[in-house]
């Protein structure tokens, strides 16, 4: 179906809109779109979903907090980019985060499958995930899907 990412994003905004942790974060989208994308809405949306909510339940308090979401086209993909300037990823925990019931630290409160679901949806769209992270300075995932 035809993807309407402004729909999704302000969907997912409403649906954290209540949660304390979300106070005082700046979220963004910025869309680039030069066609029409069409894909699987629900998984569209759990990928925004879980990328969003990881980076408001992880955010850094002591900085002006940040969650920008890129959507650009590219030749024959489709680009996703979920930027913030959280508290990063530690480079040794980083090959695992994708991995089920994994949580990269003992204060976590999920179960561990945020980031598995994302990586599994990416996949079943026939994409691919990468994550870019510094330890102290944020974390970006970058997210290529093809165009059906």
């Amino acid at each position: 179906e035809l993807i309407n990412f402004e729909s999704i994003f302000n969907e997912i905004l409403l649906g954290v809109e209540h949660n304390p942790k979300r106070q005082g974060i700046n979220i963004n989208l910025n869309i680039e779109l030069f066609f029409d994308f069409y894909s699987d809405t629900k998984l569209i949306n759990s990928i925004l979903l879980n990328l969003i909510h990881n980076s408001i339940n992880y955010h850094d308090k002591s900085t002006d907090a940040f969650i920008s979401v890129e959507i650009k086209s590219k030749l024959e993909l489709l680009s996703i980019t979920v930027k913030d300037n959280g508290p990063g990823i530690q480079e040794e925990i980083q090959s695992k985060i994708f991995d089920m019931f994994y949580r990269g630290n003992e204060n976590s409160k999920g179960s561990g499958l945020g980031l598995y679901i994302v990586k599994s949806a990416v996949e079943k769209l026939g994409g691919k995930i990468e994550l870019e992270s510094i330890f102290g300075v944020g974390t970006k995932f970058c997210i290529d899907l093809p165009l059906k």
